[in-house]
C-alpha cells in the first residue's frame, strides 16, 4: 500500500527490504559454495560422520523451505486494496534465519564445528519463533501461514541434532562404537519427542512430517553400516507418519474457536451487543423490586385537593 503522498508504507517497505536480504544471502551462499579454497560441506560433513547422519536425498528439505519462503513473499508483497500486517511479524525473523544460514556455511567450511552448533541452535530458536507466531495468528489463513515456517523449524531441530553429533565426533567424545551407537539412538528418541510434542500440543503435522523425513534418511544412510540405529530410526520414522496423520485429521476436524480472531471477535461483540439491546426491548424481565410509588403532576394534586375539601364539608354539614 502507498501513504497519502505515493510512497510506500513502512510496513511494505520493510517487507521489500527483507526480500532483499533474503536474496543477498541466497546469492552469497551461491557465490560460496563455488569457493574451491575451503573444504565444501560434504567434506567437512565426511570428516566427522557418525550413524546419526542421513542420506543424502534429505537435504532437498532446502529446496522445499527455500520455495516455501518464497511463496510466502509473494504473497506478502502482492498488492491489495486493503492493507494487512499478517505478514509483518515474519519478514524480519525470515532474514534473520537467512543471515544465520550464510554465516553457518562460512562457519561449517572453515571446520568451526562448535560456531556452526551454536548458530544452527540460534536458527532453531528463530524457527520456533515464527511458528508460535504462526500459530498465534488472526488471519483466516493461519493453517496455511505456519505450513513455511513448521518445515523450517522442524528442518532446524533436525539439523541441530546432525549438528550435536558432528560436534561430539569433532571433541573427540564418541571412541567407540557402542557411544556413537548410543548417542544415535538417544537423539532418534529426542526426535520422536519432539515431534510428538509438537503435534499435541498445536495439532501441528507438518513438523512431525519433516522430522519423520529425516529419520527415514538415516535408515537409508545407515542400513548398510548399523542395523540397530536403522531399524530404530525407520520405527521412530513411521511413527511420526501416523502422528503427523493423526495431527492433520484432527487439524481438519477442529471446529472455528469464536473469539480466537481479532475480526470475528470484535464482530461476535458487535453483535452480542445488537442482540442484547434487541432483547431489552422485546422481553419480559421478571422483577423483584417493589413497584415505585407513582408521581402526580400539579393537575392531579389540585384535583384531590379539592375533592377532599369538598368531602370534608359535606361530612361536616
Amino acid at each position: 500500500m502507498l501513504d497519502a503522498v505515493g510512497a510506500p508504507s513502512p510496513s511494505r517497505a520493510l517487507r521489500w527490504a527483507t526480500f532483499f536480504i533474503v536474496e543477498a544471502n541466497v546469492a552469497f551462499m551461491y557465490v560460496y559454495d563455488r569457493v574451491r579454497d575451503v573444504p565444501s560441506i560434504s567434506d567437512v560433513s565426511n570428516q566427522y560422520v557418525t550413524t546419526f547422519a542421513p542420506a543424502n536425498f534429505v537435504y532437498l528439505a532446502y529446496w522445499v523451505i527455500g520455495t516455501a519462503f518464497l511463496l510466502f513473499y509473494v504473497a506478502a508483497l502482492w498488492p491489495r486494496p486493503r492493507r494487512t500486517r499478517t505478514f509483518d511479524p515474519f519478514v524480519v525473523p525470515i532474514a534473520v534465519a537467512s543471515t544465520l544460514a550464510s554465516a553457518w556455511d562460512v562457519a561449517f567450511r572453515n571446520d568451526e564445528i562448535g560456531l556452526a552448533l551454536m548458530l544452527t541452535a540460534a536458527g532453531v530458536v528463530v524457527g520456533s519463533v515464527m511458528f508460535v507466531r504462526a500459530t498465534a495468528s488472526p488471519s483466516r489463513y493461519s493453517r496455511w501461514l505456519r505450513v513455511p515456517f513448521a518445515l523450517y523449524f522442524g528442518w532446524m531441530t533436525f539439523a541441530l541434532l546432525v549438528g550435536i553429533a558432528q560436534w561430539l565426533n569433532a571433541r573427540d567424545l564418541l571412541a567407540t562404537f557402542e557411544r556413537v551407537a548410543t548417542m544415535s539412538l538417544v537423539l532418534i528418541a529426542i526426535a520422536a519427542l519432539a515431534g510428538v510434542a509438537v503435534a499435541l500440543v498445536y495439532r501441528e503435522f507438518v513438523y512431525p512430517a519433516v522430522l519423520a523425513w529425516g529419520t527415514g534418511g538415516i535408515y537409508a544412510g545407515q542400513r548398510l553400516f548399523d542395523s540397530t540405529v536403522a531399524q530404530s530410526a525407520l520405527y521412530v520414522s513411521v511413527g511420526l507418519l501416523i502422528v503427523a496423520g493423526v495431527a492433520l485429521i484432527a487439524a481438519a476436524m477442529m471446529p472455528a474457536q469464536p473469539g480466537t480472531r481479532a475480526e470475528p471477535r470484535a464482530a461476535a461483540n458487535a453483535e452480542a451487543r445488537v442482540n442484547t439491546a434487541a432483547l431489552g426491548h422485546g422481553i419480559r424481565w421478571p422483577r423483584f423490586r417493589t413497584q415505585p410509588r407513582p408521581v402526580l403532576d400539579a393537575q392531579h394534586r389540585r384535583y384531590l385537593v379539592d375533592l377532599d375539601t369538598a368531602t370534608t364539608g359535606m361530612g361536616s354539614g
